[in-house]
């Protein structure tokens, strides 16, 4: 019997099979690329929206000018995350979202920030040195930082 080949196009295409020509995503060379940018896109977007969801507890510059000190409560405001601007202190305690990029002034911490590097382990954060600053988004699991916030919380440069 001659004629032409029948082929059966599936929608299932395995990796260890040669690519059957279907046309589907997974016949494409770029799967694993297709996948990473879609995960990519996926993470971007909870942050974002993270991000304008979280509430930021601001510190009363006015009250640290004239002497107190920054473990003093009741100097704090609660304000939403994008109406941050650079140069406000935040008080971020164990399991609060960290509400802008900025460095710790105060504190040390352990974060997570399994949602920006993909690492599982948490890291630690702490005033002064190499390991002050801290990304919007990520989570405090354990103790009390201050953070300056160091990029406008709204347009953080990694998300545009």
């Amino acid at each position: 019997m001659q004629g032409r080949p029948i082929r059966i196009a599936t929608r299932a295409c395995s990796p260890s099979v040669s690519r059957c020509g279907c046309g589907s995503p997974c016949c494409s060379p770029n799967l694993a690329e297709a996948v990473a940018e879609g995960r990519g896109k996926a993470q971007a977007e909870t942050l974002r929206r993270t991000k304008k969801e979280t509430i930021a507890r601001r510190l009363n510059v006015e009250d640290l000018l004239a002497g107190s000190s920054i473990d003093t409560d009741g100097d704090e405001e609660r304000v939403p995350g994008v109406e941050l601007r650079i140069g406000d202190l935040v008080v971020v305690e164990a399991g609060e979202v960290i509400p802008g990029d900025g460095d710790v002034v105060e504190g040390i911490a352990t974060v997570d920030e399994s949602a920006i590097t993909g690492e599982s382990a948490p890291v630690i954060r702490e005033s002064g040195g190499d390991f002050s600053a801290v990304t919007g988004g990520t989570t405090v699991l354990s103790d009390r930082i201050v953070v300056k916030i160091t990029t406008k919380p709204a347009n953080p440069l990694w998300i545009e």
